[in-house]
């Protein structure tokens, strides 16, 4: 995979900002896929003698050659095209990037399968036997045998004076078995023409990232704060700043207000679903495990306010003060 990756960074969903806490390789993976398909050429690269491998699937089987086993208009490019304009303008991937990663997936194992779609059974014929010297003359009309993958097979070099990519396994004598190019931008692992591996292990990948991805919140939305001091890591915090900003009776809003700022709490199983709606999150894939809250000098002082309300301890020494003695800016 490649090793360099853009900085992680937010990204504003609902009414938070939601900070991955490992970046996306499988983005950059699939740029560079792009880049190398639509790049490359040449025979004895990707054995065209025109065109890149992207020129090869937009005309994967859209005029099928002379008695090809498919049929017109079912090649590969109606799957491609879209999923290329989606994923190279593609931000922080959610619920609806996880369903395109799937339903390509989806794709390309239909046509992994396929007994002439994919490009490893892709079918040519060759004389049975032919010299193997010369020009490799062979008896016209004579027995064929098919060959799958690709053309550049012994008899092609011989008549043409092109690489034979037999060796390479470009060209095989049954199915199932021929890696050409093609083949590998799809559905090959690393190769030294796509380090960054094929399209399905790429997507293969984005699925996995996606669904294992953790990540952290930053809330600032106008609704009370006060849901958060049910949450024991903030409301651990918030008594010890109120604690700390404690004067005899009265409490500073604007101390307490300095010293929740941009700390980090965690998310706990039981509270996210409370937490995703006070952040209005929706359509989120992945997790979160942690969260901060952008306070006002308003909002501390509503907290404060319920937390003091709610907790005895601190309701017996203030009982005889009124809420504007108790609290100060």
């Amino acid at each position: 995979m490649p090793k360099k990756v853009k900085k992680v960074v937010g990204v504003p969903v609902g009414d938070a900002v939601l900070v991955p806490l490992k970046p996306f390789t499988f983005i950059e993976a699939f740029k560079e896929w792009d880049a190398v398909c639509a790049e490359s050429s040449g025979i004895e690269t990707i054995g065209m003698k025109s065109g890149s491998l992207m020129d090869y699937f937009r005309s994967h089987v859209t005029k099928p050659r002379l008695n090809s086993d498919n049929k017109g208009s079912t090649g590969f490019y109606k799957q491609l095209a879209p999923f290329r304009r989606r994923m190279n303008k593609m931000g922080l991937p959610q619920d609806s990037e996880l369903k395109l990663l799937e339903n390509m997936l989806a794709s390309l194992e239909k046509l992994e399968k396929h007994k002439s779609l994919n490009p490893r059974n892709t079918k040519f014929s060759r004389p049975k036997t032919f010299s193997r010297e010369g020009k490799g003359k062979y008896e016209k009309g004579g027995t064929k045998v098919p060959i799958y993958g690709h053309y550049l097979d012994s008899f092609f070099a011989i008549q043409h004076g092109t690489t034979n990519r037999e060796g390479d396994k470009w060209v095989t004598t049954s199915r199932n078995t021929a890696t050409p190019p093609a083949w590998q931008a799809l559905f090959g692992k690393i190769t030294d023409l796509f380090p960054m591996g094929g399209l399905k292990s790429i997507v293969e990948l984005g699925i996995e990232e996606i669904k294992k991805q953790s990540y952290h919140l930053k809330i600032n939305t106008a609704k009370p704060a006060r849901y958060l001091v049910d949450i024991d890591s903030f409301r651990t915090v918030l008594a010890r700043a109120i604690t700390a900003s404690r004067d005899g009776d009265t409490v500073s809003v604007s101390k307490v207000n300095a010293k929740l700022q941009n700390k980090k709490y965690n998310a706990p199983e039981d509270k996210k679903p409370a937490l995703a709606r006070y952040a209005n999150l929706k359509n989120v894939a992945g997790d979160f495990t942690s969260f901060e809250i952008v306070l006002t000098p308003a909002k501390t002082k509503q907290l404060i306010q319920y937390y003091m309300q709610s907790n005895m301890s601190v309701k017996t020494r203030t009982l005889t003060k009124s809420w504007q003695e108790v609290l100060v800016v």
